[in-house]
């Protein structure tokens, strides 16, 4: 009818509606059921999927009890050749930084190693001794020791150029792996060249220039000279704890070259190896 009959339009919202709702039902109908997600979880067989930088972990489904479970490694062990609380501190808080996720949930541990000697003299003097008297410290380590890897720390006092009477002082970090040996070096601290000859005088085989600073100022730390020299701002933690995170970083690096090359696994996967093989016999 036209507007000026005077008939009005039926509403249809009722009608509407209820063809919304039927078309709704017929969907729901039609729609098949989703399946239920399948359960994940994380399998942490390898220390490097840690890092956010390289590979990301592998996810491995939930077996059903009929099938084998899968094995994760349960702790991975850091052995530091020394008793220095500093050292042991600054190794821990470099596994940290490299490997935060396992640090946190306690799969990676480190331990001190006793009965660890540098065997050569109190004051190292040379980058070769030196980086003999870290190796030394790793090399007394008791057979059947738990641990994977292996951090021997030893600071000594190196000449800038023969002749130079310029003199500082470094840490050089020998990381022990089963895949090598990794060596890195801390950044250097100037010793001033008067310490060190008196020092030399009182003879380097009793007597550190550490030593000699402390006795000349009563508020020098003999182990820590390099917070005095550098007005605070420089501990010898920060610098020993940034020259063992560049040694994981490598040690790191070449594990990820080796599983992306198709070698040998890691430690951590040949304990994981292991545990699964005990798990059968029993």
């Amino acid at each position: 009818p036209s507007p000026m009959s005077g008939s009005r339009k039926t509403p249809r919202t009722r009608t509407k509606s209820k063809r919304r709702t039927k078309s709704k039902s017929r969907k729901a109908r039609n729609t098949p059921s989703r399946p239920a997600p399948s359960q994940e979880k994380f399998s942490f067989t390898h220390l490097l999927d840690d890092t956010n930088h390289l590979k990301r972990p592998r996810i491995a489904s939930t077996p059903t009890p009929s099938k084998r479970k899968v094995t994760t490694v349960s702790k991975f062990l850091v052995a530091v050749g020394t008793l220095n609380p500093m050292k042991c501190d600054a190794v821990s808080c470099a596994v940290k930084d490299v490997f935060p996720d396992a640090y946190s949930e306690q799969k990676i541990s480190v331990v001190p190693m006793e009965n660890s000697v540098s065997g050569i003299n109190e004051q190292p003097v040379g980058l070769a001794e030196t980086l003999q008297g870290a190796r030394n410290r790793i090399s007394h380590k008791k057979k059947g020791a738990p641990s994977d890897v292996s951090v021997g720390i030893e600071n000594g006092i190196v000449e800038l150029g023969p002749g130079s009477n310029l003199w500082i002082d470094l840490a050089v970090v020998v990381l022990k792996t089963s895949v090598g040996e990794f060596i890195s070096t801390s950044a250097g601290v100037q010793f001033p060249s008067e310490f060190v000859e008196q020092a030399r005088a009182e003879g380097f085989e009793s007597t550190t220039v550490g030593s000699v600073i402390a006795r000349r100022c009563s508020e020098v730390s003999k182990t820590n000279p390099h917070c005095y020299l550098t007005k605070g701002y420089v501990q010898r933690k920060q610098l020993v704890q940034n020259a063992v995170k560049t040694a994981l970083c490598q040690w790191q690096q070449a594990e990820e070259i080796r599983f992306n090359k198709g070698d040998s696994p890691g430690p951590t996967r040949k304990r994981a190896k292991t545990e699964r093989k005990t798990e059968r016999k029993k």
